[in-house]
């Protein structure tokens, strides 16, 4: 690459980087900003420079922004799919992203391409024409009966249910549920704190629980009590640690959904317990649709 100011050529952009402050006293910000200047779709301000890669990538300062645009654009819905395709390529993972993992990016959420799309099916059909293939919108279907709901010996704060519930070791997570609505389904519980430690110190040891669970063809949910939005407004209060922040939480959460893996978060506790009993109602289905979305939609 060739250095506008005075035509130096420069093997890598960190080496331009390196020039501009050496040589001509510039910063990054200066320099994109006089020669590639960019601006916001939405109300036609500066893109706030930050890094040379997100400086090209990014057509808005703000989500809001993005929402906002989205709203009256022409091309609204080529824009948006292009979001996820992308993305995509890029991470060469043609995976349709759970409504939690777009929650925690810069992107539209599930909820969010059905108005942009007219409806989650309109949107599904486009999405998994242009290769994305994910987890479904469909209705939940809850089984009735009387349900007898299994809790690991180690869970220390366990749930309080409106059923049965027996102590028991199990190979994996907090929660199972009976034998005659069983489904290789498990539960897993985590505070904020917990999933923070498990994230971080921990994140050897829960990947391997995630592969076992595969192996033995289990489906782990993982429900979080705490709101999306407190995991990316953590910090670390912990000065002798290695400094944890939200975004780095949410990244792992991103990285570890999987096939057989989601993230659901419910901040109030008597909901998180209704809506561990209602994924088991849901039996095989539950391994399908998509939970976050559902709880969001209200129908978790």
């Amino acid at each position: 690459m060739i250095c506008e100011l005075c035509q130096k050529e420069c093997k890598t952009y960190g080496s331009l980087h390196s020039h501009l402050t050496k040589e001509h006293k510039t910063s990054q910000a200066e320099y994109y900003y006089f020669f590639y200047p960019r601006y916001d779709l939405f109300d036609g301000e500066k893109i706030i420079y930050k890094d040379r890669e997100s400086y090209f990538k990014t057509d808005f300062n703000f989500k809001s922004n993005l929402f906002d645009w989205l709203k009256t654009a022409p091309n609204a819905k080529e824009y948006a799919l292009k979001i996820l395709t992308d993305r995509a390529e890029r991470k060469q993972d043609w995976r349709l992203l759970t409504q939690t993992e777009l929650k925690t990016l810069f992107s539209p959420s599930l909820l969010g391409f059905e108005k942009i799309f007219g409806s989650l099916e309109n949107f599904y059909s486009v999405a998994n024409a242009a290769g994305l293939k994910g987890l479904g919108c469909e209705t939940p279907v809850f089984k009735d009966g009387d349900i007898k709901i299994f809790q690991d010996t180690r869970e220390h704060y366990p749930h309080t249910f409106d059923c049965q519930v027996e102590v028991q070791k199990l190979a994996c997570g907090d929660y199972r549920p009976s034998n005659e609505f069983f489904c290789d389904l498990f539960v897993e519980r985590k505070s904020l704190c917990d999933l923070a430690g498990t994230l971080t110190s921990g994140i050897d040891r829960f990947k391997r629980e995630i592969e076992r669970a595969k192996e033995l063809g289990f489906y782990l949910v993982v429900l979080t009590e705490c709101k999306l939005s407190d995991v990316e407004e953590y910090s670390s209060s912990n000065s002798f640690a290695r400094k944890v922040n939200g975004s780095h939480l949410l990244k792992q959460i991103r990285d570890l959904t999987s096939e057989n893996v989601q993230f659901v978060f419910s901040s109030l506790r008597q909901r998180s317990s209704q809506i561990v009993e209602r994924i088991f109602r849901m039996g095989e289905q539950a391994k399908r649709v998509d939970l976050e979305l559902l709880k969001d939609k209200g129908e978790l």
